[in-house]
C-alpha cells in the first residue's frame, strides 16, 4: 500500500489492484498504473479540497470513478461543470454521496459521515484495506469562541466519530490545524481515543508541516504518536506503507 502526499488535505493512496485520490484542489498529481481503478474523492465544495482539474484524469486513464459530496452538485449544477471543461458524460457517471450514505462500486464499499463544516467525510475499503479521510469533519473550536459554540461544535463532532469508534482503519487521514492555536490537538485526539489505525496522517496544516511534530511532542498523543506519519510522507514521493 502507498499513499502520496499531493497538497493540504490531497492524497492518493494506491492499492495492488486500484487507486484513491482524496481532496485534490492543487499540485503535483501522481502516475498511476493504467491497468488500476482510479477512485477520485471530493469531500465537500471548498477550494481547498475541490477543483475541476481532477476531473481532467479521465482523459489519461480509462476507468476513473469520482465519488463527491453532493454540496457540489447543490453549487454547481451540469452546465457550470461543461464550461470548466468536464464533459457532460462525465457529469452523469459522477457518484453524488449525502452523509450517512454507503455504497459499492467495483468492490470498493465507500461510507460517509456528516461534516461538522460542509460535506462528509469516507470511509473506503477494498482490496481488504480500509480509510478514513475527514475531509472537514474535525473539532472546529476557536480561541475567542462563546464556550456553548465550542462545546456544541465539540459534540457534533464526537457524535459522528462515534459512529466509526471501535473500527480499525489502515490509514486515518486527520485535520491537524495550526490555526486553533491551543486547541490544535483535540479533534486528532478523539478520533484516536475512537479507533486504531496502522498510522495516522495529519492533514490541512496550511503548509506549517511543524505542527506534525508539535502534535507528536504533545503530552494528548502519547497513546498514539508512534503511529504519526513522518515528515518523509510529505515530500510528494510514494510512500510505502506495508501492512
Amino acid at each position: 500500500m502507498n499513499i502520496t502526499y499531493i497538497e493540504h488535505s490531497g492524497f492518493a493512496v494506491e492499492t495492488e489492484t486500484k487507486a484513491f485520490v482524496f481532496d485534490y484542489y492543487k499540485g503535483k498529481m501522481p502516475e498511476f498504473d493504467v491497468d488500476k481503478k482510479i477512485f477520485v474523492f471530493a469531500s465537500h465544495e471548498h477550494d481547498d479540497h475541490f477543483s475541476f482539474e481532477m476531473f481532467k484524469l479521465s482523459q489519461k486513464y480509462e476507468n476513473v470513478t469520482y465519488v463527491v459530496s453532493k454540496d457540489v452538485k447543490k453549487s454547481y449544477n451540469k452546465k457550470f461543470f461543461e464550461k470548466r471543461g468536464v464533459s457532460g458524460e462525465i457529469y452523469d457517471s459522477i457518484i453524488f454521496m449525502k452523509d450517512g450514505e454507503s455504497i459499492e462500486v467495483d468492490g470498493v464499499k465507500v461510507e460517509t459521515l456528516n461534516s461538522t463544516d460542509c460535506g462528509v467525510a469516507f470511509v473506503v475499503e477494498s482490496d481488504g484495506k480500509s480509510i478514513y479521510h475527514s475531509g472537514d469533519l474535525h473539532d472546529w473550536v476557536w480561541e475567542g469562541e462563546p464556550a456553548f459554540s465550542n462545546l456544541a461544535m465539540t459534540n457534533a463532532y464526537r457524535n459522528e466519530i462515534d459512529k466509526i469508534k471501535g473500527r480499525h482503519f489502515n490509514v486515518a487521514f486527520g485535520v491537524v490545524d495550526p490555526r486553533q492555536g491551543n486547541d490544535f490537538y483535540k479533534g486528532a485526539q478523539y478520533l484516536m481515543e475512537s479507533i486504531t489505525a496502522d498510522i495516522f496522517v495529519p492533514m490541512h496544516f496550511w503548509g506549517d508541516i511543524t505542527v506534525i511534530e508539535k502534535l507528536r511532542k504533545h503530552s494528548s498523543s502519547e497513546k498514539y504518536r508512534h503511529i504519526i506519519a513522518d515528515e518523509t510522507l510529505y515530500n510528494g514521493k510514494r510512500f510505502e506503507l506495508t501492512i
